[in-house]
């Protein structure tokens, strides 16, 4: 309202156009992008099942127990969390855990759409065996298919830390949203 007047003044009306870019534009979560090395992938949910039962079947380690003993005598057992073998084992399984589901991530949920122009296709790229050999001194060729694959994706496809945390982010996302689904959404305001 204006003050002089006492009549209600609305604010111009956005077109349409502008309507439509301001909600692709809030849309942030797309399951297809580029990584840092230039493929175009596709990420699809978390298999969350699979997740789970790779984390059942990592044990969460036991502390031991530690008498202590009482001023007047006698002494009861505590578990002791602060043992520095049970903070290894725990820190093991943190590590375990963690390349556990960035391994079921890329294997189940990223799906390469277009690789740039000069990369090899995984079947046609021999030299990034060579460079595994030379750094971690095992002959990729004697890993399976899939772990040759899982290998050749963290060595030329999502190899940085903001890959793999723009793959987690969309696998982790229950429901990501295209970039057809985005448009269409638009089109409907």
């Amino acid at each position: 309202m204006s003050a002089d007047d006492g009549e209600l003044t609305l604010p111009p009306v956005a077109e349409e156009e502008e309507i439509n870019q301001a909600i692709e534009e809030s849309i942030e979560v797309s399951n297809v992008f580029v990584t840092s090395t230039g493929v175009t992938v596709e990420v699809s949910p978390m298999a969350s099942q699979i997740v789970t039962s790779f984390i059942a079947k990592l044990p969460v380690p036991d502390p031991p127990l530690i008498e202590i003993p009482h001023s007047r005598g006698g002494s009861h057992t505590e578990k002791n969390y602060d043992d520095p073998d049970y903070l290894r084992k725990i820190s093991e399984r943190h590590a375990k855990v963690a390349v556990g589901i960035q391994n079921i991530t890329l294997l189940k949920c990223v799906k390469i759409l277009e690789l740039p122009e000069g990369m090899d296709c995984y079947e046609e790229d021999s030299t990034w065996m060579e460079e595994y050999e030379a750094i971690f001194g095992m002959d990729p060729n004697d890993f399976s298919e899939t772990t040759r694959h899982l290998e050749w994706l963290k060595w030329r496809v999502i190899v940085t830390e903001e890959d793999d945390d723009q793959v987690t982010e969309i696998a982790r996302t229950k429901n990501p949203v295209g970039r057809e689904e985005a448009a269409k959404l638009a089109e409907s305001f």
